[in-house]
């Protein structure tokens, strides 16, 4: 039964549609989202409202302008003179819609065009013309079928060319906005029409003995808007696109004599009448139009071996190209992104072109297979006996990759994911060098070797150590011992012998070992005050009165390497809760397992250490780096940075003369880029004890002054003995940041690194 819309909900539709192809000016086109492999290439723009292309049997490719104008791009470049120029009605989809050669193109040096004439009635009309070199023979047009009048209507003219493997011309044609034209046989609107290459009609054609003169021509009926078509260069066989009106568009097997049901019917039918589509597609919510068909048939093929024989189709409004894989019926997604096409085609050399109407362009989408390449190598690795300990690699390149994983170059057996795991390392196992053998289809690379050493001094982890105070403010009358675990409910109950049910104050400190080379979540839940250092980055910090609350952080880690982890709370009335909790992607939330903490004697690593630098020099352990950045959040928990981007300021020596990395990386501080450069640093309001060290290992004679937060920290001038000037002083922040500035007297500031201490 055939589906019926509204007239509105019709006459909107074809308004956009119209609309859609009439206004679309070129302008400039993002790239195409292909898949990976997969890269594409501008061969031509400066294009005006192109409808349909073609490649000549020598190579050129033939482009029409809906205008009138037929475009050559040769070698690469869109030539300026035009093949031809016909006069045409160009108004809604009317205009030069189609070409094809010759056959015997390279003898007879014929071109077929279908365009809308405009004498001496608006009809659409197919014409040869004959070459010579990049333009026509001047007053060769032939015209060798002239197809019906047409209506008010300008919609609904088809317009595709080809030559079938039978040496016929094919046509479609659409039924002119007037679905009745159709199914009827006195037109040959709503057709694929076929005739011989002089115009003559071929007298083996379905309907030539019961039709009558012109109309003996059409081949196959029932279509609305075929506005595309194409044959399967191996085969032959003919897919047919057809813009739906109500739901569904079209892919139609080529079959002659066939009807494929408009206006009776749309999209799949089981009406023996009709011959249903082989495949189709809704259009409800952003795609509008099939408007391109090729088959992946090329002389030589340079796609993956999956896409031989696969059609390739796209949508006008959805922007998209997809593939049919003609032998299941499955249809994938193949690229995004495309502003407007109207026409696709494969080229001898197995490159996919699209001409993209909305940008003026022809692209063309090129298959250049990658190698693996190691983007992440490795790394050695120090464990106690018995400590699990993670190899990983990562790689990039045109997948599937694979991997296999080596021990002292020979192949483990089973290992080949990206991790490798030792889950029981012993003594034996110490010294061995493990490396990752990447490949593809196309290459492989093997990794840096990564040696495991197991330190059999080392214990399987124990816990962090633990002080306790009799305040709540971490000082005081004090019992230290080690916690397995952070995971205490006291309620009113005292944590420790000699230490009150109420305000106290506790620190953990120590070092954690990850299992997984992933991001960690720490979660706290405390009542009350709470915070928590990972590797010196602060990633919980509520130090204040509430009831039990969980906060929560993120770091990076790395498996099976120590980090410095503090933690520090105090309880102030009522019920006392202290836990510590992570996650990861391959860890379940749990409590922090005694087996990945270590203690460690004396000390708090809970300061915050920041190295000023090149964004590309090596960051000394412990250290967050400032890279000259605006003052913003840093993704390392923190928010730091400079009241003006001082990247263009930051220098790193390398000088072999100072203590460490540290000492070689500097920022200046008095530079014309940046004579007033300040430097924050957001911390909770508080008393912070802060060393600064300024100076330069490859000058020297300079007076640093440093002051932080109003307190000038650093004050001397340095000479050939003493080339760095440093300072410790006590602090106090009052509204959020700690500011770092030049203080009166300095002649040419440079600040290496700052270490910041909350008392």
């Amino acid at each position: 039964m055939r589906h019926e819309l509204s007239l509105v909900a019709r006459i909107m539709r074809l308004v956009c549609y119209a609309l859609a192809l009439t206004l679309i000016v070129p302008g400039t086109a993002a790239a195409a989202t292909l898949p990976s492999g997969f890269t594409e290439t501008q061969v031509a723009a400066g294009l005006t409202n192109p409808t349909a292309m073609q490649f000549s049997p020598d190579g050129r490719l033939f482009i029409c302008e809906q205008a009138g104008r037929l475009r050559v791009v040769k070698d690469g470049v869109l030539l300026p003179a035009p093949f031809v120029s016909v006069t045409v009605s160009s108004s809604g989809e009317r205009g030069l819609l189609g070409v094809a050669f010759d056959p015997a193109f390279a003898t007879n040096h014929f071109v077929y065009v279908y365009y809308t004439a405009t004498t001496p009635t608006i009809h659409n009309r197919i014409s040869r013309f004959t070459a010579s070199g990049d333009v026509a023979v001047a007053g060769s047009e032939r015209i060798i079928f002239e197809l019906d009048t047409l209506s008010a209507a300008t919609n609904h003219n088809g317009g595709a060319l080809a030559f079938g493997p039978d040496g016929k011309l094919y046509a479609a044609v659409g039924e002119n906005g007037n679905g009745a034209n159709a199914q009827s046989m006195a037109n040959v609107l709503g057709k694929m029409l076929r005739i011989n290459a002089d115009g003559t009609i071929p007298t083996d054609n379905p309907f030539f003995a019961s039709a009558a003169g012109n109309n003996r021509a059409i081949w196959a009926l029932g279509l609305r808007n075929p506005f595309t078509f194409a044959f399967d260069p191996a085969g032959g066989q003919m897919f047919i696109n057809d813009v739906g009106q109500d739901t569904w568009e079209e892919i139609n097997d080529g079959r002659a004599g066939a009807n494929y049901g408009w206006p009776e019917t749309e999209g799949a039918t089981s009406d023996p009448r009709f011959t249903s589509p082989r495949s189709t597609y809704n259009h409800t919510g952003g795609p509008c139009a099939i408007t391109g068909g090729a088959f992946y048939s090329p002389l030589t093929s340079q796609f993956p071996s999956d896409y031989s024989r696969d059609y390739f189709f796209a949508d006008f409004c959805g922007g998209w190209i997809r593939r049919l894989d003609v032998a299941s019926g499955g249809v994938t997604t193949f690229a995004t992104g495309i502003s407007a096409p109207v026409d696709l085609k494969v080229s001898d050399a197995g490159a996919v072109y699209y001409l993209a109407r909305g940008a003026g362009a022809v692209y063309r989408i090129n298959y250049a297979p990658n190698p693996p390449i190691i983007t992440a190598h490795p790394e050695s690795r120090t464990v106690p006996p018995g400590f699990p300990v993670t190899f990983s690699v990562r790689a990039t390149g045109t997948p599937p990759l694979r991997y296999q994983w080596r021990r002292n170059d020979v192949n483990i057996a089973g290992a080949t994911s990206p991790d490798y795991t030792v889950a029981n390392p012993t003594a034996a196992d110490s010294g061995a060098r493990f490396t990752a053998l990447v490949f593809n289809d196309f290459g492989n690379v093997l990794s840096r070797p990564a040696v495991l050493r197991v330190d059999t001094a080392s214990p399987g982890g124990t816990g962090l150590a633990a002080t306790y105070f009799d305040t709540a403010t971490l000082t005081g009358v004090s019992v230290s011992r080690i916690d397995p675990t952070i995971d205490f409910v006291w309620g009113t109950g005292s944590p420790a012998a000699g230490i009150g049910a109420d305000t106290f104050s506790a620190r953990w400190t120590g070092e954690i070992v990850p299992q997984f080379s992933e991001t960690y979540t720490f979660y706290t839940v405390s009542d009350d005050g709470v915070r928590l250092w990972v590797n010196g980055v602060r990633i919980v910090n509520n130090w204040t009165n509430h009831a039990a609350v969980e906060n929560r952080g993120t770091i990076a880690l790395t498996a099976g390497q120590r980090y410095p982890i503090v933690m520090e709370y105090y309880e102030n009335a009522g019920s006392a809760t202290a836990r510590l909790l992570w996650s990861s992607a391959s860890t379940p939330k749990a409590v922090v397992p005694s087996s990945r903490l270590f203690p460690a004697p004396g000390g708090t690593p809970s300061a915050i250490h920041v190295n000023f630098q090149l964004s590309s020099a090596p960051v000394p352990a412990g250290y967050l780096k400032d890279g000259g950045q605006a003052y913003g959040a840093r993704g390392n928990g923190q928010t730091y940075g400079w009241n003006i981007d001082n990247s263009a300021q930051m220098r790193d020596r390398n000088s072999g003369v100072s203590p460490d990395q540290r000492y070689d990386t500097l920022a200046y501080m008095q530079r014309p880029a940046n004579p007033d450069a300040v430097w924050e640093i957001a911390l909770p309001n508080g008393t912070y004890d802060v060393h600064a060290v300024a100076g330069d290992p490859s000058y020297f004679n300079i007076t640093y002054r440093i002051a932080i937060e109003g307190v000038v920290v650093v004050d001397g001038t340095s000479n050939s003995a003493t080339r760095w000037i440093e300072g410790t002083s006590t602090v106090t922040v009052s509204d959020g940041r700690l500011t770092l500035r030049s203080a009166a007297g300095a002649t040419a500031n440079k600040i290496c690194f700052v270490d910041i201490t909350p008392r």
